[in-house]
C-alpha cells in the first residue's frame, strides 16, 4: 500500500503541470483509496501528531466561510469556498499517511523533475512548426505554451523547485542530478516570467552561498555570487524578449513585436483593488464577489481593456487579494499561513522548505497563486510532504 499511496502522489504531481484542473482526478482517486483502506487508528494517530501544521490552512479555509455571510454572490462564493476545499481535505490525507511516502522521496523527486523536462521539450516541439509559421516569438512565454492552458508564472514556479530538488539529490545521491539543473534553467529562461526570474536568480545566488560558505570556501562563494549577479544582469539587458519584460514595463512604455504586447496591468488592477478596500478594509467585498467587482471597477475608472479580459478574476496579489476580498482578517489569515512556512523551515532547520517558502512568497506578490488549483494543489502537497520527511527523516545537507 506503501507504493500504491506513492504512485498516486506522482500521478499527482505529473497531471499538475499538464492542465489546471487535471489534478482533481488522481486527488479523488487518492481519497478514495485512503478511504478505502482504513488503518483508522493508525491515520488518527499521525493526524493528532501533526494538528498544529494543519491549523493555518483551516484558519484560511474558514475565514473564506466566513465571507460567503456577506457576500453578494453567493453562487461564486460556493464555487470559490469549493475549489479551496483541497486546502482543508488534501493536508489531512497528506498527514495522515505521510510517513509512508517517505521512502520514496527520491523516486518523487524524480519523477516531478522529469515531468517538468518532458513539458519543456514537448513545448519546443510544438514551438517549432509555430516559429516557421512566422510567430518570431513561437519560443517565449505564453507562445511557448500555447499547446496547454497552463500559465508560464505557474510552470516556471514549478521548474523553480525541480532546480532546488535537483540540488537536494546531488547533495544526498550523486552529483549527476546536477544536470537537470540546465533544462529547467533553460525553460524558465525562455518562459519569462518577470517575478520567477528575479526568484530564479535569488535561488541560484542562495544555493551557490549555502553550498559554499557552509564549506567555509568564502572566496568561490562570493565570486560565484558576483558572477550570477553579472550574468544576470547581462541576460536581462542583452535579450531583446527579457528586456521587454522588465525595462519597458519599468519606464511604464508598451511595446508590440509580432503580437508581444508588453504593459503594467498590475499597477492599474491594485490601484481599483486599494481602493475598495478603503472603503471595506474590515470585511472586504466577501467571498467569490472579487471577479465581477473587478470588471464593475474596471469599467468605471476607464480600464476597457481590463474589464474585458475574462480571464482576469484576481488581483494578481495574494495579500492584496486578501485583504480586498475578507478585509483584515482575510489578510492575517494569509500572513499566518505563509509566515507558518518559514517557521516551520526554521524548525524543521531544512534547506528544501526553505526554498518553498521562499518561492511561493515571492510568486505570491505577483499572482494569486492560492485562487487556482494549480496553486493550492503545489502548495499543500510539497508543504506536507517536506515536513513529513523533516518528522521522519531528518535531512542534512553536507
Amino acid at each position: 500500500m506503501k507504493r500504491v499511496y506513492a504512485i498516486i502522489v506522482c500521478f499527482i504531481l505529473v497531471a499538475l503541470l499538464w492542465a489546471r484542473g487535471a489534478s482533481s482526478i488522481p486527488i479523488i482517486l487518492f481519497a478514495v483509496v485512503w478511504l478505502l483502506r482504513g488503518e483508522w487508528r493508525e491515520k488518527w494517530a499521525e493526524i493528532k501528531k501533526q494538528f498544529l501544521l494543519f491549523i493555518p490552512f483551516t484558519i484560511y479555509f474558514l475565514v473564506h466561510i466566513l465571507g460567503m455571510f456577506y457576500t453578494p454572490n453567493l453562487s461564486s462564493a460556493e464555487a470559490d469556498v469549493s475549489k479551496k476545499l483541497n486546502l482543508l481535505f488534501l493536508p489531512i490525507l497528506l498527514f495522515s499517511i505521510g510517513p509512508k511516502l517517505v521512502p520514496y522521496r527520491k523516486q518523487i523527486f524524480q519523477v516531478f523533475i522529469a515531468t517538468i523536462i518532458v513539458f519543456f521539450l514537448t513545448s519546443i516541439y510544438y514551438a517549432i512548426p509555430n516559429y516557421r509559421g512566422g510567430n518570431q516569438l513561437a519560443f517565449f512565454y505564453v507562445h511557448l505554451v500555447s499547446f496547454s492552458n497552463m500559465h508560464p508564472s505557474y510552470l516556471a514556479m514549478y521548474a523553480l523547485l525541480g532546480i532546488a530538488l535537483s540540488y537536494d539529490l546531488a547533495v544526498q545521491h550523486s552529483k549527476k542530478y546536477l544536470i537537470l539543473i540546465l533544462p529547467l534553467f533553460v525553460f524558465i529562461i525562455l518562459l519569462v516570467a518577470r517575478t520567477e526570474l528575479i526568484i530564479l536568480f535569488t535561488l541560484l545566488i542562495f544555493i551557490w552561498l549555502y553550498h559554499f560558505v557552509k564549506r567555509k570556501k568564502y572566496v568561490i562563494g562570493i565570486g560565484g555570487v558576483a558572477f550570477i549577479i553579472i550574468v544576470s544582469l547581462l541576460s536581462v539587458w542583452k535579450i531583446p524578449e527579457l528586456n521587454a519584460r522588465f525595462f519597458d514595463v519599468l519606464t511604464d512604455k508598451k511595446q508590440v513585436k509580432n503580437t508581444w504586447s508588453i504593459k503594467n496591468e498590475r499597477e492599474s488592477i491594485w490601484d481599483v483593488a486599494w481602493d475598495r478596500i478603503k472603503q471595506k478594509p474590515m470585511l472586504g467585498v466577501g467571498t467569490g464577489a472579487g471577479a465581477a467587482i473587478l470588471t464593475e471597477d474596471f469599467k468605471k475608472d476607464g480600464y476597457i481593456l481590463l474589464a474585458k479580459k475574462t480571464s482576469l478574476n484576481n488581483v494578481h496579489n495574494q495579500f492584496i487579494q486578501q485583504w480586498f476580498i475578507l478585509g483584515i482578517l482575510g489578510l492575517l489569515s494569509c500572513l499566518y499561513l505563509y509566515a507558518n512556512l518559514f517557521w516551520q523551515a526554521y524548525v524543521s532547520k531544512s534547506f528544501i522548505l526553505f526554498v518553498l517558502s521562499m518561492i511561493l512568497t515571492i510568486a505570491s506578490l505577483t499572482e494569486c497563486i492560492l485562487e487556482s488549483q494549480s496553486g493550492i494543489v503545489f502548495f499543500v502537497l510539497f508543504y506536507a510532504f517536506f515536513l513529513v520527511e523533516q518528522k521522519e527523516e531528518p535531512i542534512t545537507n553536507t
